[in-house]
């Protein structure tokens, strides 16, 4: 009774298997040079997106330390956690093959224009951590420290969103 319906589906199943083996075998003679270029244009942004989405996590670390020391007031360790995070962001940097220039110059501007957002935004966090460290350490006083943090907070923002597009049209 069940048999013929399992049948069916077993008919259908493979006449479904085989079309997508099918599909996918390349019975070309001759490459594509065009298809390769963009299949390695792909794997390198995905390549750049995955680089870029571990160094946010690093740099929300850092955001994090720096909440931290502004509550804890403790700079040794603040420059302990830092030391560590500023070690991973630099084991983090992009190697970009030299040919990427020549297969894909618009992905190369794109990812130059990157790579000076993401220096802006490290700049800004350094920025942002030595105003800490001067508010806790009592060089500047709280009025200066929360207009200064509001001006740094409007350039983080803008930064983060840039940084966040500029990844998105890749």
């Amino acid at each position: 009774m069940l048999q013929e319906p399992f049948l069916c589906v077993l008919a259908f199943f493979l006449l479904f298997l085989t079309f997508i083996i099918y599909a996918r075998l390349d019975f070309s003679i001759t490459k594509d040079e065009t298809c390769d270029n963009r299949s390695r244009a792909a794997v390198m942004v995905e390549h750049i997106r995955n680089h870029y989405l571990k160094r946010s996590t690093l740099f929300q670390a850092f955001e994090t330390q720096v909440a931290k020391l502004k509550s804890s007031r403790d700079i040794n360790a603040f420059q302990a956690a830092a030391k560590n995070i500023t070690s991973d962001l630099r084991a983090q940097m992009l190697d970009l093959p030299s040919s990427l220039k020549s297969e894909s110059p618009q992905l190369n501007d794109r990812v130059t224009e990157l790579q000076k957002q993401d220096k802006a935004y490290r700049d800004f966090q350094s920025t942002h951590a030595q105003l800490v460290e001067r508010l806790v350490s009592g060089k500047i006083n709280k009025a200066q420290f929360v207009d200064a943090e509001a001006l740094l907070t409007k350039k983080r923002d803008e930064l983060v969103e840039k940084l966040n597009h500029l990844i998105n049209t890749l």
